[in-house]
């Protein structure tokens, strides 16, 4: 590899999307009007869009317990006090329900595309909550309403019901799209989303009128029939898609094994029997091509019988674990996880709450299958495997989540790249960071023609910008991969976004001869974005390049 000619080659395709993006943003070439405002010298070397999924400024109403019967959405638990329709965080009269409780609201900001309404704090069943949010508009006028949820969903705008999508269905992003009448200025969109079981989200976005939604998810294969001996899958939501590749439906056991596989037109249902399988984790992986031919995966996960009495062994074999090896560092984090996910009331919880403490159970069984010599349980197409290592300097056990290709040949050298997150405000535990309980990331797409890569996340220390013990962190990570899994060393990338993209450039920098190309995205800061205008007109011209020359 030639370090240098290759990031001198990346330095040249830089140089030409910034003078692209300096042409957008000026209007082709154009002066472009001058403002008397300090914080529009702001650096944008980018637009920011409308067509983003909306993450801020919610608000979240307190869960409203409702009975295993009832109609969830139907029911106003307001009705005798002006109705849900009407409701307003912050209005000067809070709503009661009958029992006396007033319906409180919390602020919340989602660091991804859909809003988690669980916010990882236990076990959710059986509930209600609404969602409500401001949406500005210049001009008043109709524009598309895009959502997305998992179960129900009800949707008002400034008091109008718009949307009314009862029973169950996994989150797919832009299921749903109503157009709506907006007024000019401030718009009120309040959503109701119920939660029987599972997983409890939803995405929302807002289009101009006439537009047609980018397709974040190839395919959006859901449960129809949950038995312990008989699975019922669709394959996709959206069965207008029909004559579009078909799609396979593989049934996978711990460590890969396929025990069934079908192949289905899209939105067609999947029968595949269960009955004489062992009780414990599974997948169903569902695999089509895009338009583009990319190949396409996706995943859900099932559990057989009880997942509470899985979740006692893991948690016992973790204290007898050996926590001086990856192995038994491994088995206490993940006990540490279901723990964590089971909430206040840990394994004396009631019920059979699997989908919480899937991801751990899957893992440890992999782990076992691995203790009893099936080394290729976790080091497999498609597989997941947790890199784990202790610390030589302040001895703590520290990971990094690995994801390998549909095509992966321990034969044959893979690209890796390595993703470093961003800023995460909580800076919690490794087993309540973002995505750690993730088994499939971006390997389940492919790259080129064919062509995976080795996907990994470091945790590197939280918060710390990736210096110190993080940057020592991404190198270790990078270490493990090569120890683990047939690394490609002239083809090692390096990316990140927000903070992760500073420590992109941090690390990158670093060690400029390990790394083939740095793709950092967001990587930087700029002092207009976080001082006031009265702040900025007070800087002096000795402030003011410090400030630009420091961020």
């Amino acid at each position: 590899m030639n370090p240098v000619l290759s990031f001198r080659h990346l330095a040249s395709y830089a140089l030409a999307a910034l003078l692209i993006c300096a042409t957008a943003v000026s209007g082709h070439g154009q002066s472009p009007p001058l403002s008397t405002k300090l914080k529009d010298e702001i650096r944008q070397p980018w637009v920011r869009s409308h067509e983003r999924f909306i993450r801020g400024e919610w608000k979240i109403s307190s869960e409203i317990p409702v009975a295993a019967t009832a109609d969830a959405l139907g029911q106003d638990p307001f009705a005798s006090q002006g109705g849900e329709a009407a409701l307003q965080p912050g209005s000067a009269t809070a709503p009661k329900l009958t029992d006396g409780t007033v319906l409180t609201w919390r602020p919340s900001t989602s660091w991804g595309d859909a809003v988690d309404l669980s916010d990882g704090n236990g076990i959710k069943r059986q509930l209600v909550a609404y969602a409500s949010m401001t949406i500005k508009r210049e001009a008043a006028g109709k524009a598309l309403l895009c959502l997305g949820s998992d179960e129900g969903m009800r949707a008002w705008v400034n008091g109008t019901l718009v949307l009314n999508h009862p029973g169950p269905r996994p989150l797919t992003f832009d299921e749903d799209q109503v157009e709506v009448e907006f007024k000019a200025g401030d718009n009120l969109l309040l959503l109701k989303i119920e939660q029987r079981t599972g997983p409890w989200g939803f995405a929302a976005r807002v289009l101009e009128s006439g537009a047609i939604p980018s397709r974040v998810q190839e395919i959006s294969p859901s449960f129809i029939v949950d038995a312990s001996t008989v699975l019922v899958v669709k394959t996709d939501l959206n069965s207008s898609h029909v004559a579009e590749e078909k799609v396979t439906v593989q049934a996978l056991a711990p460590g890969g094994k396929i025990l069934a596989e079908k192949s289905a037109s899209r939105g067609e249902s999947v029968r595949i029997e269960a009955a004489s399988w062992a009780d414990g984790p599974y997948e169903l992986r569902f695999t089509t091509r895009q338009p583009t031919g990319l190949r396409y995966a996706t995943h859900l996960a099932w559990f057989k019988g009880d997942a509470l009495a899985a979740a006692r062994d893991l948690v016992a074999a973790a204290t007898k674990a050996d926590v001086s090896t990856p192995a038994g560092q491994t088995v206490k984090m993940l006990s540490d996880m279901i723990l964590d996910r089971l909430g206040k009331d840990g394994l004396a919880v009631t019920g059979n709450p699997w989908w919480l403490i899937h991801s751990p159970l899957m893992e440890y069984a992999e782990l076992k299958l691995e203790a009893a010599g099936n080394q290729t349980a976790r080091t497999r197409p498609l597989g997941f495997r947790r890199l784990a290592w202790r610390d030589e300097i302040d001895g703590s056990p520290q990971f990094a989540c690995a994801y390998l290709p549909a095509g992966y040949d321990p034969a044959k050298k893979t690209p890796l790249v390595i993703k470093l997150h961003g800023y995460n405000p909580p800076n919690p535990v490794y087993v309540r960071w973002w995505g750690v309980d993730s088994r499939h990331s971006l390997a389940d797409v492919d790259y080129g023609k064919g062509e995976g890569v080795i996907y990994i996340e470091p945790n590197g220390r939280g918060n710390n910008q990736y210096l110190g013990l993080g940057d020592q962190d991404v190198l270790r990570a990078i270490a493990e991969a090569k120890a683990h899994f047939n690394v490609d060393e002239d083809r090692i990338y390096l990316t990140g976004d927000s903070m992760g993209g500073w420590g992109t450039w941090n690390v990158g920098t670093r060690h400029p001869d390990m790394f083939a190309a740095l793709a950092p995205i967001y990587g930087g800061v700029d002092f207009h974005s976080y001082l006031t205008e009265e702040q900025l007109a007070a800087l002096t011209h000795l402030d003011r390049f410090i400030a630009d020359k420091t961020t």
